[in-house]
Order: C-alpha cells, then structure tokens, then sequence
C-alpha cells in the first residue's frame, strides 16, 4: 500500500502491547533466523509521517477479543476509509473424544505461547506445566509445531538459555522428569506434514535417542504411498531420513530422553491417572491403515487390530490445527474452515473491509506464503479506494473522542522500541547473555513503554 498509493496513511492496531504476533509468540526460540521477518516490519512503521502504531488495543466486540475495553468494529470501519484485517487464527481444534477436558491435556498453541512468553499464558506453569510431574508426554499431530514441542521438550535447558525462551519455561524445564516423548499421526509418513529440518533437528540434539517404528513405516506404504513419493524429491528426502532413523531405533543407546515419532494411530480415549482421577494417565490409541487414492488417502480404523493401544502420557498436547474466532457479530464467517469469507481479500457484503493472513485462507503456509496473499488484497483494495479520504478528521483523534481510555492505553511504535531496548538490555545482563528477555507481563510491559 505504502509502494501504491503515494497519499495513502496507516494505523496499525494490535491487541497486545509488543506487537509481531505469531512470529514472536509462535516461532521456537531456537530458530531466531524465521524472526528476521521482523526487520520489515520495523522497516513499515519507519515511515513516521505515514505509518503509525496502536498496540494494547483491541477491535471487536466478541468473547475473542477478551480486553475490559476494545473498539467495536463497525466503530472503526466508520472511523477509516477502509479497515484491513489481519489477526490470524487463535483458537485451536478438538480430538473430540472422552476425557479431553482432564487436567494436563493442553493445546500446543497454549504450550508454544507459554515457553515464547504470551502473556496470557504465563501462569500455565502453576496450572498445569509442573513438568516435575510429567514423565511422559504425547503429541497429537505431525507438523512442524508438534515437533518443535518435542523438540523444546527434549533439549537440555542450557541448550536454549541463551535464547529468548521466557525465563520460566527454562525454569520448569531444569525441573523437568520428562523421559519420553510420543509424537503420533493419524496417517502415515509419507503424509506427514512435518520438513526435513524439523525431523533432521531431533536427530542431532545431545542425549536425545528419536525413533521410528520399521513396521509402521511398511504399513504406511501402499501403492498410492508409493504414487505419492514419485517425483516428489523433498519427501523422498524425509522418507530416507526417516528409514535411518527406524534403522538405528533398535540400538541401545544410553540416551536421557526418547522422542518417538509414531504413524497410523488415532487418539480414541484419553484416561485419567489412577492416582488422581481429575488428570491425564494414559491416551489409548487406534492403529488405522490408509485407503483412498494418492494424494487423497484417509486414515480408517483398522478393524483387523481389536485392542486399542495405550501409551502413558502425564501431558498430552493437541497440535491437530489452529482455527481463527470472530471478533464481531457482523463479521461474516465461514462455519466449515473457520475463516471470513471473502473475495480474493474482499470482506462478503462488508465495503471497505478487507482481510489477508490465515484469517483469509486458514491456517496453512510459511511466513512466506503471506506475501502472495497480501498482495492479492492489496490488489482489490487499491481497485476500490477513492481518490480522497471521505474524512476530514484524524480517525484516531476522533475515537480518543468517544473512548478516552485509549490516550492512555495505546502503546505507540516509540513506545514500542523503549520494551525492545529494554528486552535486549535485560537479555545482555542475565546469566547467561542470552537474545533478550522478554516481558511476560502486561502490567510491566505499560509500565516500560510508558516510562521518560
């Protein structure tokens, strides 16, 4: 927008006080090369005289937003020429099976957002992350982020102190009993969503032993498997690092921790302790087998196996899919994929309003992937935006007018670059120098931003 249209201004809006979202929520704190992205976001808010930034405020009027004070939408779109939506997805999807809601069974989305220090997870340790407690842990789900929880779990604690890890993530992890840890999926490793890097990382961590199943690895293959790998050379890379690694599972290695990485099995029931029947003891698990055409298989219970299979589990982490939520009744949703429903960015029946991100196309693809998709919307935006703003007054000054709170509240991109300095600071001085600390609390996070 800012390359487009030469008159065109911005106010960017973000709920929480230290913007950068996912990146710096999301990303594990041992792979701080996927958060340069943020280089181009500073880059944005540079042009002073046309970018400017509101964070610690929310928009919405639904159950999502959770603030005691926010704009409603429909208030902002009033206030703009046109409003852009870009708060991605922040809820999660069920197992829907028995004992889902037992104590210790938790979401990879809250278990990430708690070691990269969310606020609004901070306190997750003294509910339900006494890691002290937990021998082992399952994951449901096979992409990169159920394998950066396996990962995180597994490392040593002074392997990611010189991270910006939240302090007490590498606290409970000092503290951690964690001896195994099973990653499962319902389909096989051919489907597995998983890159290379992510599989390759598990393999090099000191005192760590992963394996793979050799006859897990056969039932995956079938003949549309097979379909599946031809010219596909980055899976047939996987493939062959996979085979190494089940080749080398049945050596006796004298390992700290297992990370297992299981195919064809399904979570039907999660069962709880037998020493505290309010927590998590053990999941028990179907084996599936694959039907279907290549590219199209489905995992269907194997009925030829009559007894389920049960794995010890003190914390079981769903990583199954995000899901984005409505932050206004008028904002039109889609029911089956959890997204605003849209026009190449176009909002349904909404002029002026707009939305990019997985908020646009569901939870899918790299940081990468959204340049395309931020295009796409600039593109119908710039086809649609008057010639002159229809307003002639400053659309932050005129909702100071009618919410006053927010002179108060709003964090501006200044105030912003006082909590990043004072985080690099606070990371230099800690023992050991690590990236930076982050705040993990709201309180303190104003209280930086806000001090001369």
């Amino acid at each position: 927008l800012l390359d487009i249209r030469k008159d065109v201004k911005i106010d960017l809006y973000d709920r929480l006080p230290f913007p950068y979202g996912l990146v710096r929520y999301g990303v594990a704190p041992d792979h701080p090369e996927v958060k340069s992205v943020t280089s181009t976001f500073e880059e944005v808010c540079s042009h002073r005289d046309r970018v400017r930034m509101f964070s610690n405020v929310a928009i919405g009027d639904s159950e999502a937003v959770r603030k005691p004070h926010s704009i409603p939408l429909e208030e902002l779109r009033r206030a703009y020429d046109a409003v852009v939506l870009a708060y991605g997805a922040s809820s999660d999807h069920d197992l829907r099976i028995p004992g889902e809601n037992l104590d210790g069974v938790l979401s990879a989305r809250s278990f990430v957002n708690w070691y990269n220090g969310h606020p609004e997870f901070k306190s997750l340790h003294e509910q339900t992350l006494n890691l002290k407690n937990v021998k082992h842990v399952v994951i449901v789900g096979q992409g990169n982020v159920a394998l950066d929880c396996a990962r995180i779990l597994a490392k040593s604690p002074a392997e990611l102190a010189t991270t910006d890890i939240s302090a007490h993530a590498v606290k409970a992890l000092e503290n951690s009993a964690v001896e195994t840890v099973t990653v499962i999926g319902r389909r096989g490793h051919v489907q597995a969503a998983f890159t290379i890097k992510e599989i390759r990382e598990l393999t090099k961590i000191d005192g760590v032993h992963p394996r793979v199943f050799q006859e897990e690895l056969a039932l995956g293959m079938t003949s549309a498997s097979v379909k599946e790998l031809e010219n596909n050379r980055p899976k047939k890379r996987i493939t062959d690092l996979i085979n190494t690694i089940a080749a080398e599972s049945t050596t006796t290695m004298e390992k700290k921790r297992l990370v297992d990485i299981r195919f064809l099995l399904n979570p039907a029931k999660v069962v709880p302790s037998s020493a505290d029947s309010t927590k998590v003891g053990s999941l028990e698990v179907e084996r599936t087998k694959l039907v279907g055409e290549p590219f199209a298989q489905k995992a269907v219970k194997d009925d030829s196996v009559s007894s389920p299979i049960t794995l010890p589990c003190d914390l079981l982490l769903k990583s199954v899919g995000y899901k984005s939520e409505s932050i206004s009744s008028t904002l039109p949703m889609n029911a089956r994929n959890h997204t605003v429903q849209n026009e190449k960015g176009k909002v349904s029946d909404s002029p002026f309003l707009y939305v990019v991100g997985w908020l646009k196309r569901g939870p899918s693809g790299i940081i990468g992937t959204n340049i395309g998709d931020a295009k796409e919307t600039v593109a119908t935006m710039i086809n649609e935006l008057p010639e002159a703003s229809k307003h002639s007054t400053d659309p932050w000054q005129l909702l100071v007018q009618q919410r006053p709170f927010l002179s108060t509240e709003a964090v501006t991109w200044e105030e912003v670059q006082k909590m990043d300095a004072y985080e690099v600071k606070a990371g230099e001085q800690s023992n050991p120098p690590k990236i930076r600390e982050k705040l993990v609390d709201i309180e303190k996070m104003i209280q930086v931003a806000k001090s001369l």
